[in-house]
């Protein structure tokens, strides 16, 4: 079957989890031997950082140089020549319109928006599925998605729109617009399958994600009572609701009430607050490609996380795989996060019981080894050979559909009726 996935704006070098995420299912699916294209919603090079077996369509910013060029040329000519005002202005918007997509990162979001609502229909390749990744993608796929269309859905946007803070009340607008067009729903995790069905009251389906386990994998470190622990966080993106002040405030807490303890906070991707904050200190780790995160998880012994919620969020349980013990909060964990068994949960925006959490591991060696230790055999139960066979069989109404378009009845009848 032909399966379409668009995705936002894709960076040569830098991805979120969610993006990487959607990769791995392209990718999975291709290997499965179906004809996957990954169409993001404005001009993208392609990423150095995922190599898949699905193909990538749009233009390059060459292209999109050549058909700025091309416009201008053609209004000039109708201008000088023909004396054609009409062509000289259909020329003229076509050149605005690649110049926008061409310069699309330096534009206001809503801007953005709007050239990809141009753009995508030029572009759209005919498919049995068309799956959209994100509330700005949600849209797209209702207007000009071919096929069956479904919403793969990573987070409840309507807590946290990326690329909208500038406008709170457009986002959110659009975010809950998302979930009301028709598209079939697929939550990524139990809690957004629950949050969800809550809002549009019918079933959604769950597919939850995973973690490449050739990269994320180690044991958990030897049971110590030295005066030294090495706790690691993801800086969340300068989002609030990731947490990080929350998390701060937990280790100044922590480093006052165990004062022969070494705390060292170490700290990967963009953080809300610099490494010398006034509230507590960590080492930057700046952005880590897969290889290189799991070599620091390998060197930490704590993951520390404190979001408002989330959804099947990639680094616990990528830290878990590597041998680490966990503290989470509860929302969009709930899948591999179980309490006291699997990881230490703590209450989100509560400073105060996260530092309790991070006292209980550090001061017992034995509860946080028994936590790494199970918390590392239930990471394995999440690999990408099953999520990727999850979402096979959910577009299985797809791939009955590409069995009756090729049956040879089914084309004889096609043939007669053209």
């Amino acid at each position: 079957m032909k399966v379409n996935f668009i995705v936002p704006p894709l960076s040569r070098d830098s991805f979120s989890g969610g993006v990487l995420c959607v990769l791995e299912y392209a990718d999975g699916l291709a290997r499965l031997g179906h004809d996957v294209r990954v169409i993001p919603m404005l001009p993208s090079p392609k990423p150095k950082w995922f190599r898949g077996r699905f193909t990538q369509i749009g233009a390059s910013r060459a292209e999109c140089i050549r058909r700025i060029v091309e416009g201008l040329r053609d209004a000039a000519y109708a201008m000088a020549v023909e004396r054609d005002r009409p062509r000289v202005a259909r020329s003229v918007k076509k050149s605005v319109l690649w110049t926008l997509l061409a310069a699309h990162r330096f534009l206001p979001y809503k801007v953005g928006l709007g050239a990809s609502a141009s753009y995508m229909p030029r572009i759209i390749a005919d498919a049995d599925a068309t799956m959209a990744t994100s509330n700005d993608t949600a849209a797209i796929v209702h207007l000009y998605g071919k096929g069956r269309k479904y919403y793969f859905c990573q987070h409840l946007e309507t807590l946290a729109q990326p690329g909208s803070v500038d406008d709170p009340a457009f986002g959110y607008a659009q975010a809950l617009l998302s979930y009301h067009l028709g598209l079939e729903l697929i939550a990524n995790s139990t809690w957004l399958k629950r949050q969800l069905e809550s809002l549009q009251s019918k079933p959604v389906a769950l597919c939850v994600n995973a973690i490449d386990h050739s990269i994320y994998g180690g044991s958990p470190p030897a049971r110590s009572s030295s005066g030294k622990v090495t706790v690691i966080s993801y800086g969340g993106r300068n989002a609030e609701w990731k947490g990080f002040r929350e998390m701060a405030q937990a280790v100044r807490i922590a480093r006052h009430r165990l004062p022969d303890t070494e705390i060292a906070w170490k700290v990967y991707g963009v953080a809300l607050m610099p490494p010398d904050n006034p509230i507590a200190s960590y080492e930057p780790l700046g952005f880590l490609r897969p290889e290189q995160l799991a070599r620091a998880y390998r060197s930490a012994d704590i993951l520390l996380s404190a979001s408002w919620y989330e959804s099947f969020p990639l680094f616990p349980i990528e830290a878990m795989a590597c041998g680490l013990a966990v503290i989470t909060t509860a929302a969009g964990t709930e899948d591999y996060a179980i309490s006291g068994e699997t990881a230490e949960i703590v209450e989100p925006r509560d400073p105060e019981s996260i530092a309790r959490g991070l006292e209980r591991l550090i001061v017992n060696p034995d509860y946080r080894f028994a936590l790494a230790s199970k918390g590392q055999i239930k990471s394995r139960e999440f690999t990408w050979e099953r999520s990727v066979k999850r979402m096979a069989e959910l577009l299985g109404g797809c791939a009955e559909k590409y069995a009756e378009r090729m049956a040879p009845g089914f084309q004889q009848e096609q043939a007669a009726s053209a």
